[in-house]
């Protein structure tokens, strides 16, 4: 699945193939588009993910969302690189966090 969308932070995560591509389906979410914090439970995507593509600010540049990840549901138990507050492209595989994404959180603030 790929979903366009105007929030603010999208992140977009492809499943494991096997040998590391980016080949495969989508799963994709979108921020709370106004600050605060949100927590995005993978569901059946759980420890699949092998790849991310994450948007940090909405399409105006009003807002900037930073992301971490989990290894358990409900944002429990931080994994990975920590926050990141900026674009960025990853094989999870380079961030040590292949196939144990189980959910993010994003926290979304103002910008000008």
């Amino acid at each position: 699945m790929k979903l366009t969308t105007v929030f603010a932070a999208a992140a977009a995560f492809t499943p494991a193939s096997g040998d590391g591509s980016t080949e495969g389906g989508y799963y994709t979410k979108a921020g709370p588009g106004k600050p605060g914090d949100a927590c995005f439970n993978i569901g059946n995507w759980n420890n699949k993910i092998s790849s991310i593509r994450y948007y940090s600010d909405n399409p105006e540049h009003t807002s900037r969302c930073c992301v971490e990840f989990y290894d358990s549901p409900n944002c429990a138990n931080l994994i990975g690189p920590g926050s990141q507050c900026r674009n960025f492209f990853a094989d999870a595989k380079d961030l040590g966090i292949n196939n144990d994404i189980s959910s993010f959180k994003t926290r979304c603030f103002a910008i000008s």
